[in-house]
């Protein structure tokens, strides 16, 4: 102890393997290993095109945290909500045009058809509905026998068009059947590989795993074997379980047994009692003896029934 009565300065603790400390304030070592700073924009593709979102704004989208920090994830759900808001927008565009067309229809026919068929010119437009008027006219002055043939002919090209367009809609339709049980087939197989690596499959973990594939596809990296697809199940279980243990974390006593069940809360206290007798030489059991409460008792909690089983094992 020196004179003040204070105590030394603690020497600072060597690093390991021998290296030398950098003095203070200098900065790390030439190869030391130094986290990147996260992005200050995002480069997200959207109907080919690539737009440029900054942090908070894909914080504030997807109702995430001021500081929570972006995973590769929140970019694709990103990107899908980004996608369906420009086609609810070009669809809300497209009905507003029609909407706005059917007004200048009525107030101004000329220039609803110059605007829709010919660039915006009258003059055009004008000539057209000369057109199609005289053709009216004169099919009104034809002799009915002509006026009955030309009737003849337009309601074979009317079945003929009918007939066309059902072909259309039976091919159309085929297609979409095919398209449905391709996607049936891919789900039931995202769902093969969720439960081979321990994921119980929801419409949330195949939708995870499908933006996953889709994210790969997209990268330039399409799927080629059961083992990328399996690679990629384990990430989606990786994540479920990260997603998991934040939502548990803050949760104690009676509100942790509430999220989790009581068949789930059984399993651990039976994990927990086994573990304790294997270490006591004793033979594991399948599960717990679960008796019903005397009025006025209070249930053994799982501490007191581990302290049981020790006591048990050192008579």
């Amino acid at each position: 102890m020196s004179e003040t009565g204070a105590a030394p300065a603690a020497a600072p603790s060597a690093p390991p393997n021998g290296a030398t400390p950098p003095p203070n304030g200098a900065p790390p070592a030439e190869g030391a290993a130094v986290a990147p700073p996260p992005p200050s924009e995002y480069e997200i593709k959207v109907g080919g095109e690539v737009r440029k979102v900054k942090p908070e704004h894909v914080r504030k989208v997807l109702g995430m945290k001021a500081d929570e920090e972006i995973h590769p994830r929140d970019i694709r759900a990103m990107q899908i909500e980004m996608a369906s808001r420009q086609r609810w927008s070009e669809a809300s565009e497209r009905e507003k045009q029609a909407a706005a067309e059917a007004a200048m229809l009525e107030t101004d026919p000329v220039a609803a058809l110059a605007k829709r068929k010919f660039g915006g010119d009258k003059i055009k437009a004008r000539q057209a509905l000369i057109t199609t008027l005289g053709a009216q006219i004169n099919e009104e002055l034809m002799p009915a026998d002509e006026r009955a043939r030309l009737e003849r002919q337009r309601e074979l090209e009317a079945a003929e068009k009918e007939l066309r367009e059902r072909k259309e809609r039976e091919q159309k339709s085929e297609y979409e059947r095919q398209v449905d049980q391709n996607a049936q087939a891919i789900g039931k197989q995202l769902a093969a590989e969720l439960t081979a690596v321990g994921v119980t499959p929801t419409p949330k973990t195949i939708a995870d795993f499908a933006a996953h594939v889709m994210g790969r596809q997209q990268e330039g990296r399409p799927i080629r074997s059961q083992a990328e697809l399996r690679e990629i199940a384990a990430e989606v279980r990786a994540e479920a379980q990260e997603s998991a243990r934040g939502s548990l974390s803050s949760l104690e006593g009676e509100a942790l047994i509430e999220y989790l069940g009581e068949e789930v809360v059984k399993k651990i206290r039976t994990h927990d009692a086994n573990r304790i007798r294997r270490e006591l030489g004793q033979r594991p059991t399948t599960t717990t003896t679960q008796t019903k409460p005397q009025p006025g008792v209070k249930p053994k909690t799982t501490q007191q029934v581990l302290d049981e089983i020790r006591a048990s094992g050192k008579r």
